[in-house]
């Protein structure tokens, strides 16, 4: 896969397959890629070319979220939400319920 941000080419034929049960690390200097290949990976940002899949699915499909856990460098919100609206977003592309346990309808 690759990754442009204008003229700069963050990925460069990035080929990488991990297998179940299995664990790896990704180490470079600052701006070698690091955090774009992980939000390519979490479905944050879509490359440029090629083909991902994390979990069987295409990145950022509810059903992998659901078993993903992630920080990538600082947190942040989307600017034009609201704090709750942000969250609201994200339990969607979680596919979260939108009720919880016991019937009771989720903060709006």
């Amino acid at each position: 896969m690759t990754k442009t941000f204008g003229a700069v080419r963050a990925l460069n034929g990035v080929i990488l397959r991990i297998e179940p049960g299995q664990v790896h690390g990704v180490l470079g200097p600052d701006g070698a890629g690091k955090t774009t290949l992980m939000r390519i990976l979490l479905g944050l940002i879509r490359s440029r070319t090629g083909s991902v899949k994390v979990l069987g699915g295409p990145p950022g499909d509810g059903r992998a979220s659901r078993r993903i856990g992630a920080l990538i460098e600082t947190p942040a919100f989307v600017p034009h939400l609201s704090g709750r609206a942000d969250l609201r977003m994200l339990a969607r592309r979680a596919a979260c319920p939108s009720r919880r346990p016991g019937g009771r309808a989720a903060a709006r």
